[in-house]
């Protein structure tokens, strides 16, 4: 991704790489941890690696910039990080920072529809329940019933 501003045509290609990539090394500070490491505050666990911090400022650069993405591209990037926490649950570790990456999407919402605004947040809203909504998911939905207000 070095060498690219923002997200462009290859978008969603972009994002799935840095999930992925997240994904792997967090799987695999899991499969290297030994017995009560990082519990009750001995030796850093995983929850403590900077593979977490440097996955959300990837993300961050890669969402910097939208100009040249179209509203369909964003509509399609939003659908994969707001689907990706649920598909990664059991992973609490990598869960949390799934959650937390989400924050970053609030400046592309006025880019899309009202109408892609109502479906959206309809999506968000049964998929994110009260219980399971962090400030960045509430101001997400916050934000996208605002958008898609005037939506059929």
């Amino acid at each position: 991704m070095r060498g690219r501003k923002g997200i462009g045509l290859e978008s969603l290609a972009a994002i799935e790489g840095l999930y992925d990539a997240y994904l792997a090394q967090v799987s695999q500070l899991y499969r290297g941890l030994r017995p009560l490491q990082g519990f009750f505050g001995f030796q850093d666990g995983p929850q403590r690696n900077p593979c977490h911090r440097q996955f959300a400022e990837r993300m961050e650069a890669a969402l910097a910039d939208a100009s040249s993405a179209s509203p369909a591209e964003i509509l399609e990037v939003l659908r994969y990080m707001y689907r990706a926490p649920l598909e990664q649950r059991e992973s609490r570790s990598a869960w949390w920072m799934l959650l937390a990456v989400q924050k970053l999407t609030i400046p592309l919402l006025p880019r899309l529809s009202p109408a892609d605004t109502a479906e959206l947040y309809a999506w968000y809203r049964k998929n994110y329940p009260s219980a399971m909504q962090l400030p960045p998911q509430k101001e997400i939905l916050r934000q996208l019933k605002a958008l898609g207000a005037g939506a059929p």
